[in-house]
Parts: structure tokens; sequence; C-alpha cells
């Protein structure tokens, strides 16, 4: 099934977006959108894009030459470049991008039968998104945000992706600071919205966990949006959808409660509350905190024909991308590496996945550094170094600078004994593994937790640690 975008012509684009016709037709077809020269094929359209380290104006001759249909641009420069392609001027490349979207999507909507969802959140965003498309139905008519592509270029090019055939769409939204999603619910215009949580994630941006709730919060924004889908917990930021007959609320006294939750090897067995009865479910998944991300689906489509499989044939349908709770093996030592990124919130939702699982005498953690926490951030990392402590484990390797000094630090005040912590800088690989191997024993269960830019999942390949049938399967999908 051809993608809607590649049905556009250049009239409806400067409609779209208020471009100018440099040059070239206005019944020349769009193609499809690339914004990376590299991956450019011949009758796709070039969107240039000005960044942080690369220019996309830069690279317009190199489209053109290679038998683009066209480029859309913000310089006038672009009219002298070689070949045969439409030239489009709009004022700003990712706001016209973003622009093109939504008129796809909108295509999408005349066409019926479809709906969109967004998801938004400080932690769970991607597993939850992955568990909503599972539930929905076959790829093939399910639209999703791939990878992180949830920012304001990212969202455009999946939305580019759409296609008649697909009866649901799961955008993913991403943000930095205020303002960006109520962007992208601009956009997208959803149907159904679900907030994950709200914790101190990005406080650069969003300056307090007042920030970030303001933020998030501009997903309940959406004109159109038929149902509102959050945490009991979350709901106390936002007082005003309390009354809103759209809200669906998952907690004690909500449309979905998790009532019992039993710790499996590799997962959890959950009992749900709802409206309309009991749904069990064994979840192939580690943690509590999944088993409410789990809930949060469950109101999304609970009393609706919208979920095309039962609920148990929903969970194991569920593939994460690696690095999220992910279990590995070295010998007779698990890895729970869950390296992809780190805050507050989700390290503590982590190590109370570790208590819940592991026995005290086997419990090892490795905490990486927690980026982009502004002012806050050391006192954020103590708070984290005695949440660890609590635990007792019998070795804590703290990874970074200041944050990961911080951490060892309050570990220590809290009562660990010395030899039982140690700091090493990111580059120390060699250091942390070294540590690593003189005291792991058969039985340890090893957490490895960071922000992604520590990349502690080079510990786990160095260890030579192997994968799951499960985190086979999630890695598979991710290359």
């Amino acid at each position: 099934m051809i993608p809607i975008v590649e049905d556009f012509f250049v009239e409806e684009l400067l409609a779209a977006t208020g471009g100018v016709l440099i040059r070239g037709r206005l019944d020349a077809r769009l193609g499809a959108i690339c914004t990376d020269s590299r991956q450019l094929a011949a009758g796709q359209t070039f969107w240039a894009i000005p960044g942080e380290r690369f220019d996309g104006h830069e690279f317009v001759e190199v489209a053109l030459s290679f038998g683009a249909a066209g480029v859309v641009v913000e310089r006038d420069s672009a009219v002298e470049q070689p070949g045969d392609g439409f030239v489009v001027k709009v004022a700003d490349s990712v706001l016209a991008l973003g622009a093109l979207a939504k008129a796809v999507i909108a295509r999408r909507r005349q066409l019926g039968g479809f709906t969109a969802f967004a998801i938004t959140g400080s932690n769970g965003k991607t597993t939850t998104k992955e568990m909503l498309a599972a539930a929905l139905g076959a790829p093939s008519t399910v639209l999703k945000t791939a990878g992180n592509f949830n920012n304001w270029i990212g969202l455009p090019l999946t939305a580019f992706r759409l296609t008649a055939a697909h009866s649901a769409a799961v955008f993913e939204m991403g943000a930095n600071a205020p303002g960006e999603i109520r962007h992208l619910v601009h956009l997208v215009e959803p149907d159904v919205c679900l907030l994950t949580c709200v914790a101190p994630a990005h406080l650069e941006g969003f300056g307090s966990l007042e920030g970030v709730a303001a933020a998030k919060g501009e997903l309940f924004t959406a004109p159109g949006a038929t149902r509102f889908v959050l945490t009991q917990e979350s709901l106390a930021h936002y007082p005003h959808l309390v009354s809103d007959p759209r809200t669906k609320v998952v907690g004690e006294s909500g449309a979905v409660a998790v009532s019992r939750l039993q710790v499996r090897p590799k997962g959890n067995a959950v009992r749900f509350l709802t409206e309309s009865g009991v749904i069990a479910v064994d979840l192939p998944l580690l943690g509590a905190h999944n088993a409410t991300n789990f809930a949060l689906v469950v109101a999304a489509l609970e009393g609706s024909n919208l979920r095309a499989l039962s609920w148990q044939e929903c969970a194991d349908a569920i593939v994460l991308p690696g690095g999220r709770l992910q279990v590995l093996y070295v010998g007779d030592i698990e890895v729970i590496q869950d390296a992809y990124n780190a805050n507050p919130a989700s390290v503590r939702a982590a190590l109370q996945t570790l208590e819940a699982r592991v026995p005290l005498a086997h419990r090892v953690l490795v905490l990486g550094e927690m980026r982009e926490l502004g002012v806050a951030s050391l006192q954020l990392h103590r708070e984290i170094g005695q949440a660890a402590a609590a635990l007792a484990p019998r070795l804590l390797i703290t990874v970074g600078e200041e944050g990961a000094i911080a951490m060892a630090d309050a570990a220590l005040d809290a009562g660990l004994a010395k030899a039982s912590v140690s700091t090493f800088r990111i580059d120390d690989l060699d250091g942390i593994c070294s540590r690593l191997l003189n005291d792991l024993v058969p039985g340890d269960v090893l957490l490895l937790k960071g922000s992604r830019s520590i990349a502690l999942e080079r510990v786990s390949k160095r260890l030579g640690a192997t994968p799951t049938a499960q985190s086979a399967s999630a890695e598979a999908e991710e290359h």
C-alpha cells in the first residue's frame, strides 16, 4: 500500500505549508519525503533542515543531481541548482514538515475508519506504545512510532508512513521544553491521549516537577479527543480532568486497577479490575510499573471495538526494543539491562523490580548518572544513592562524574560498607568490568541502569552477556 504522502502534489504542498514555488510544476508529485541525503532515492522529495551538526541545505545540489523529485528549502540559493526537480521555499523547514504531516493525517481521516492515539510521559512512553500497538492488531493495519521518532521532525516522518490500510496510528510524543507537546498534538489531533506518568526528567528544560506536569499536560489540549487516560497519581496534577467525562483513570478508584501482581521468573501474573469485569494476564515483562503501563492500555481500549486480540494475546505479542529491563545472562549470573535511559523515577522503578525479584545476598547494582536534571541534579542523585542503599546490595558501582560521586557518598552515609561501593569514570570500562568479575558469584543478579549517554550496555557486552529468547527477539526487531 502506497503511503498517502506519495499521492500529494506540489500544489497541495504549497497549500499545507504556505510555501512558494520557486521553480517546477504545480502538478509534480512529491513521492516519499526524505531529510537525509544519504538515504535519498530518485523520485523522492528532499527536505532541507538546518541542524546543530549538519545543514540540509548543503546537500541540495547532491539531491537534485541524484534525481530528487524536488526540494523544500528555506533559502533562495537552491534556484541555481542543477536538475529538473521542483524547488519550494518555506519560512521554516521544521514547521513546514509538521504542516504537511497534519495534511496527510487529515487526508487519512477523510477516508474514514481511522483512530489516532498519542502517548507521552516522563517514563514508559515506548513500552506503552508497543503494548498499545500490539493490542490494536497487525503491523499492516497499525502505524506506530519507530525508534525515537517522537519529536518535531520524527513525528511527521512517522505520519508520512501512513497508508489507507492503517486503521490506527500510535504516535509517541517526546519533549525537552514547554510547548513541544502542544505542537505535536496540534499536528495529530489525537482521538485518544495517554499520559504514562509525571516525574522529574529533563529538568534543564522544564525547570521543576510543576514544569514537567504543565508540559506533559499539553497533551490534554487535543480538541477532538474522546478519551484521556492517566494514572491516579498523574491526575493530581490536572484537577480539571476529574470531572471531564472523557477521563479514564488507572488506580484503586479508577476505571482500571491493578488488583493483584505476582512476580514470575520472566514477568508478572497480573489481575486488573475494570468497569466491565476482571482481566487476568501473564505479562512477559519485568516490573510492577509495566503492569501499570498495561493498565493504561486497557483503559484506552476497554469498551471500544478497537482491540484486535484477547488481552493475553496482546501481552504475548509485545516485543520491546533492547535495553528496557532486558534479561541477559553471563553464565549463572543474570543481568537486567535497563540502560536505555534514566531519571529518578525510572531508576526507582528498576530498583523496586530488583528488590521484588532478588534475595538480599545476590543484589548487584551498576548505576550511571542521570542527565538533564538541572540545579536539582546532585540532590536527586543523593536520593537515588539512599534508595540504592536501602536494597542492601552486595556491591554498588556508580558511573559518571559529580552525580556518580553523589550517589556513592549518599549510599555510604546510609550505611553501605565502603568495600561494597565503587565509583568509576564513564571511560573506565576496564575498571568497571574488573570489579564486577572479581565480585560476582553464581546466582547474582546485576542491574545496569543509567542515562543514554552513559551507555552501560557496554558493560554487558564486555562481560559477554547473552540474551534470553525474549531479549533475542527484541534485539532482532531493533536491528
